[in-house]
């Protein structure tokens, strides 16, 4: 305690207990600023898509489009495919329903992740299904979407057990990325 009372990372109180500075804090503030976010985003892509077998996208808002900015395929044969950085115009999809409906940034009160997300069957191709989840910033601002999609025939969106595993996914993500979910 006395090297980091030197540099000035804690310090004495009258009653002789140590309490963090305000160079702890800025300390803090560098780490989280560091935090890689696509590094992050990507890894948790991965998991999804292998724990899933299907494709998984991260989405966010531009205007009255939504873009894809990264993704990973599903290794499988027949699955969705989206190109990276193409517009794609806000639609009734989960993807575009869940960046409307947060735009705004995480709802207040309660947080339960998997209540934020949002599943979509046929409604960009009558082929395929997707279930989509927020992620969210240590503002609690909105920073994307991740999208889980595949054909209808294997991919059941509408399976609560799959809302619950996905917006789980996103909720990690959330965390990792510094946002402290609301007391409720």
């Amino acid at each position: 305690m006395i090297s980091f009372e030197k540099l000035s990372y804690v310090r004495r109180t009258v009653d002789g207990r140590y309490q963090l500075s305000v160079k702890a804090l800025q300390l803090g503030r560098s780490f989280e600023n560091s935090i890689d976010q696509r590094e992050l985003i990507e890894t948790t892509l991965k998991q999804l898509r292998d724990s899933t077998g299907e494709s998984v996208y991260f989405y966010v808002r531009d205007g009255d489009n939504r873009v894809c900015l990264m993704g990973e395929d599903s290794p499988q044969s027949l699955r969705v495919y989206r190109k990276i950085g193409v517009l794609i115009p806000m639609d009734s999809t989960s993807i575009s329903e869940v960046l409307r409906t947060y735009e705004g940034g995480a709802p207040a009160g309660g947080y339960e992740p998997a209540s934020l997300a949002r599943h979509s069957i046929g409604a960009y191709d009558p082929l395929t299904s997707s279930v989509s989840a927020p992620v969210f910033d240590r503002k609690s601002a909105l920073i994307g979407v991740i999208a889980v999609s595949g054909p209808v025939g294997r991919f059941d969106a509408g399976n609560p057990e799959t809302l619950e595993h996905i917006g789980s996914a996103a909720g990690r993500l959330s965390r990792l990325l510094g946002f402290l979910p609301p007391a409720g």
